[in-house]
């Protein structure tokens, strides 16, 4: 399949630069780069927990990875792209990482917020 399919491949690191390039706009940081699976760092535990429960909640398959797996403080969510994901998947991830993003800082800002 991967001789008589490239395409295949180039859609997944398409995916992955795309969904890589879009994450880091949104304002969150990337832990690696290198490979289809995508570590995002949240930092606090139970936040990491918040975000991965209300993507599941929205059909995203998204694992929270925390202590003692990862140092404390270092919590992050694993996102796994593949070729058969499209780009109105991943926008609408995206979308949803932007909404758990501003949702949470409202909760600890409320006067920012």
């Amino acid at each position: 399949m991967v001789q008589a399919e490239p395409e295949r491949r180039d859609r997944l690191w398409s995916n992955q630069r795309y969904f890589s390039d879009r994450i880091s706009y949104a304002g969150y940081q990337l832990i690696s780069r290198e490979t289809p699976i995508l570590p995002v760092l949240i930092g606090d535990e139970y936040k990491t927990d918040v975000f991965s429960h209300a993507l599941r909640t929205r059909g995203f398959h998204v694992d929270a990875v925390k202590f003692p797996a990862v140092p404390k403080g270092k919590a992050r969510l694993r996102f796994i792209m593949n070729a058969h994901h499209t780009v109105e998947q991943i926008d609408l991830l995206i979308q949803a990482m932007q909404e758990l993003k501003s949702k949470y800082e409202e909760a600890v800002n409320p006067i920012l917020g």
